[in-house]
């Protein structure tokens, strides 16, 4: 299962900003900003489903730094991070 996502190179802190993701698209996938190496599957700073579009607007976290930015399956053996990438926040 393969996942991408569009989005700025930098976001500013606090900030709505717009990703745009291709992947399964499941009813409980979601994309979620998490802190660098953060493995769990709840408890993210922020997130989004992709049922609610092509293109979704997550909110970054309020401090400046670098981010996980992740695509999260969700399937019938639970949830399954099947992408990850660096967000900065400036």
């Amino acid at each position: 299962v393969e996942a991408s996502l569009s989005y700025p190179e930098t976001v500013a802190a606090g900030e709505y900003f717009q990703v745009t993701w291709d992947g399964p698209g499941a009813a409980h996938d979601y994309v979620d900003v998490v802190p660098v190496g953060y493995k769990d599957t709840s408890g993210e700073l922020s997130y989004a489903y992709t049922r609610d579009g092509e293109t979704l607007d997550i909110r970054a976290p309020e401090e400046a730094g670098r981010y996980d930015l992740r695509y999260v399956l969700e399937g019938q053996r639970g949830r399954r991070v099947i992408l990850t990438e660096t967000l900065v926040v400036e």
